[in-house]
This record gives C-alpha cells, structure tokens and sequence, in this order.
C-alpha cells in the first residue's frame, strides 16, 4: 500500500449538481425577550493581529459546475417550510437559489436581542447526504469581527467564487459532505450582521449565539442532532464560550430553571483551526515559529530571532496581569509590547502573517465584488453592505478581551465525555502549531498525564486526483490524541486550513464528527 505525504496541490473531482426549488421568501417577526443572567464569568482572547481585510493570494480552482435534473424530496421541503410559533424570536429569513442547488438552503436574520437590535446573519445548507440524520455544525469565523461568510467561500462552503466576482464554482471537499452546515457572522456587527450594540467579552458573545441557536432550532428542529460547534483562529475564544453557555442552559433545562420555550441543543462536541486558546502559553512559540520551528520558513535572521527571544518573557508577564486585572490600561501597555517586540518583527518582513511561505496578502476581491453585488444580497437577505472584518467590532474586543485565556473552558467539557478537536497547519504564525501544541499538552483535565504519555501518531487520509494511481493514502500530519480529546498538526497547511488543504480537512471533519479519529491513525 502506497502512502504519500500531504500533496501540496490535490485537484478536485467533478461532481454534479442538481437544480432544486428554493424560491420563497419567509418573514416572521415576533418579540425577544431580554437575555437571562449569563452563567459563565468568561474572559476572551485570541490572536489574529493583521485583520483578514488585508490579505491577499490566488484563490483555490474547482472544477465548473455541471447541472442535471432534479428535484427536492418533499420531506426536505418541509423542513424548511417548519414555522415558529413562538413570540420569543424574531425572524427576518430567505431562501436563496445560489452557490449549491441540489440541497435545501435558508438564509437571512435571526434577532438576538431586540432591545439593541442586534441581528445575526447566517447562510445555511444541508448536507449533501441524507440530511435527515447528518449531524449539525455551527461554524465561527475569528478575527474578532471577520465574516464566516469567507470561510464558506474560501474555505469549507459548497462553493467559492472565482477571481472576478462575478461567479461561483461548485467545491467538492465542502463540509456539507458531512454535516448540515450554519455558517454565522457574529458577534453582532460582523460581516452582513447588524449591530446596535457590540459585544464587549466573551460572556455576551456566549449569549448572543445561544439565543441564535435556540431561534435557529425552533425554526428548524429536525436539525438539533450532534450539534458541533467549529471555528477558527480568534474561534479559539469564541468555540469555547459558546458550547459552555449551551451547556449550562441545558442544565438548567434539566433541572427546570430555564425560562419556558426554551429547548435542550444535543451538544457532541466542538474544534479549533489555528486558533488562540491560551494566550500566555501561546505567545511563549512566537520567536521560534519565526526562526527554527521545523515546518515553516525562518522569516527572521538570528539576531532578530534573539532578541525576541530575550523580550518574550516581559510580554508574557504584561499579557498575565492583563488576563488576571482586566484593567484597560494594563491590557493596552500589554498589547503594545506584544506587537512591537513578537508581531512586528515578522511583518517587517513582508511576510504573510498566515502563511510564512508565502508574501504579502490574501485577495478577497472576486468574494467583496460577489457578496455586494445587489442582486446576491437580495437573494440572500442581507440588509448591509458586507466587509471582510468589522472595524468596530475588533476595536471593541481589542486589547482587553484578546489577550485573555480561554483553556479554563476546556476541561469542563471534556469531562462531560463532549469531543475536542485543536489542528493547526504547521505554516501559520501568530496562532501556530506549537502553541496550540503546547497548551493542550499542559491542559489541567482528568487524563492530563495520560495525553502527555500518548504517542504522535501519523494521520492518514485517502488519496485524491493523484497522478499516482497506485499511491491510495497520504499522510496529512502528525496527531496526539487520549479519549476525546485530540490535537493534530497539519501539514503544509496554513491559517485556514481548509483552504489549503481542502480534500485532507474534510477528511478530518468526517471523521471528528463520527467520533474516530483514533482510526484514522497509524
């Protein structure tokens, strides 16, 4: 059996797509009541210091769509043709006909919270095989204040768009081959979100998108199976945030506590791309991912590498009383050493912060020029103009709730038996393999010791569009894992792993979902 390390360029299959009926537009609108008092005293932080706005690179090529006939099921149809009854949410929603026709898709406003009226944009499809019992997966984009609408046309959705604008094309590795996905624009005031108010830590960002989900499943119940929640960098605070608020309402729904309409979520489990968990420990592997990280590029001279080194410990200092004070001034002083003595450095350089391999920025023209077109924001309901990243909202997360940990959530969860999953593309720099790396190793939970002692094994995933036909398998990192909890270094990947390594990720994804990963190793 051949085995073949992570190909750096894995063409796509073809795959056809199905004309489907989705045409009429839905609109409820109804009270919310106001929040009940959030459970959590949560503090959050994460790192993605050069905004996503400014990226630039050459989009990832799929094969054109091929159409053919057919038609939806009349059981998908009622699913989506399910109305709330409850005067507890509002809901302003479409059914868009783009990006994937042959599966059903909703997308629009649910309110959070009417007295701010904030209001959170998600585009939602269902999965490309059988629906009816395919898991759930909320996915959340970082930044803070970048759009998840990105991610879904550049990363994990059922389509990108080509360079220009002024089309899609079918994407073949998307997430929805496994799970009903809900890609979200939050908090309040990112991407084509709208908000009142801007959610200042992490306690409201938990609440906002537990009252989003309660809304989302009252509207949709069939989907509140094996519920996931997935995100990415900055998702590093908000994963974490987010499945403990779901957590604790669902005790209190369990001892009767929870105010009337509410429903129980059938949380399984969450992951982490690139993300930054545990600030302090993370910042500590700056200095070496930019030297002598053994994956990646050096991208600073020796000397430079030194120095860094020498300041490390002072920034690390200031970022811990920043975490344990919350005092804004505390947190900015902080701030402004983290970036000028770990941060700058590399950027000097010219560097793609999200890939050392590479120079200057991502281009997200063709996906700006899409989402604005007016007859696609029609389509799909959005009542703004999209951006990227909100100005606004990374101003109000930034420095105090940035620079704060977030591991401390962890535990909790896996100690209710729920799946962790922490990966990392090993080429990425202000939230890299070795951070992430180190905070799960030195995680307090019941079985610390017994992942310390687990072994890195190589993950495997099957061989796709390779000239080789007699190579079946290829090597898509190195992962530890004990029990639930799992942490996997990807291989010639970047930020966003899924861009980079679509065919691999999804692999990944399936098998997070099922629950065995474990098999998946060698």
């Amino acid at each position: 059996m051949a085995v073949q390390t992570a190909a750096d360029s894995v063409p796509p299959l073809t795959s056809p797509l199905l004309e489907a009926g989705l045409a009429s537009d839905v609109e409820k609108r109804s009270r919310l009541p106001k929040g009940s008092k959030v459970l959590l005293a949560i503090a959050a932080a994460t790192l993605v210091v050069s905004l996503m706005v400014y990226m630039t690179g050459t989009p990832i090529r799929y094969p054109p769509i091929v159409e053919g006939p057919g038609s939806l099921a009349e059981n998908a149809q009622r699913r989506l043709d399910h109305t709330v009854n409850d005067a507890a949410f509002h809901i302003l929603m479409n059914r868009p006909k783009l990006c994937d026709t042959s599966v059903n898709q909703a997308s629009g406003y649910f309110v959070v919270d009417a007295a701010s009226n904030k209001k959170y944009f998600f585009w939602f499809f269902e999965a490309r095989h059988s629906p009816e019992t395919a898991p759930t997966t909320f996915w959340l984009s970082g930044g803070p204040g970048a759009s998840s609408m990105l991610a879904l046309l550049a990363e994990n959705g059922p389509c990108t768009v080509n360079s220009e604008g002024t089309d899609t094309i079918y994407n073949p590795y998307s997430w929805t081959e496994a799970s009903n996905m809900v890609w979200v624009d939050q908090p309040a005031g990112t991407g084509f979100s709208i908000g009142g108010s801007y959610d200042a830590d992490e306690a409201e960002v938990g609440q906002d998108m537990y009252h989003f989900m309660q809304t989302f499943f009252k509207h949709f119940p069939t989907y509140n199976k094996d519920v996931h929640v997935v995100g990415e960098s900055y998702g590093g605070h908000y994963v974490p945030a987010v499945v403990n608020t779901v957590v604790e309402h669902n005790t209190e729904l369990s001892i009767g506590l929870a105010p009337k309409g509410r429903v129980p979520i059938d949380m399984k489990g969450m992951a982490i791309g690139n993300g930054m968990t545990n600030t302090i420990e993370q910042i500590k592997w700056l200095p070496k991912m930019a030297y002598d990280s053994g994956t990646a590029p050096s991208v600073v001279d020796f000397e430079t590498y030194q120095k860094m080194q020498s300041r490390v410990d002072g920034v690390v200092d200031a970022v811990a009383k920043c975490d344990k004070t919350g005092d804004k001034d505390v947190c900015q002083t902080a701030w402004n050493d983290f970036t000028k003595e770990l941060m700058a450095p590399v950027m000097e350089g010219g560097y793609n912060m999200y890939d050392l391999r590479l120079k200057g920025h991502y281009n997200w023209t063709g996906i700006n020029t899409w989402l604005n077109n007016p007859e696609i924001r029609r389509e799909i309901g959005a009542e703004k103009e999209w951006e990227a990243v909100s100005i606004e909202v990374y101003k109000t997360l930034t420095p105090k709730d940035f620079l704060q940990t977030y591991d401390n959530l962890v535990p909790p969860l896996l100690a209710m038996g729920l799946k962790v999953l922490i990966y990392a593309g090993d080429q990425d720099y202000p939230c890299n393999w070795l951070g992430n790396r180190a905070w799960t190793e030195k995680l307090e939970w019941d079985h610390r010791d017994d992942f310390q002692l687990a072994p890195y094994q190589q993950f495997i995933a099957p061989a796709v569009g390779l000239d080789d036909n007699s190579i079946t398998e290829i090597i898509v990192g190195s992962m530890r894992h004990f029990r639930n909890f799992a942490f996997l270094r990807v291989s010639n990947a970047g930020h966003m792993v899924p861009m980079d390594k679509p065919a691999e990720s999804l692999h990944m994804f399936e098998e997070f979902l099922r629950g065995r990963v474990p098999e998946a190793l060698y």
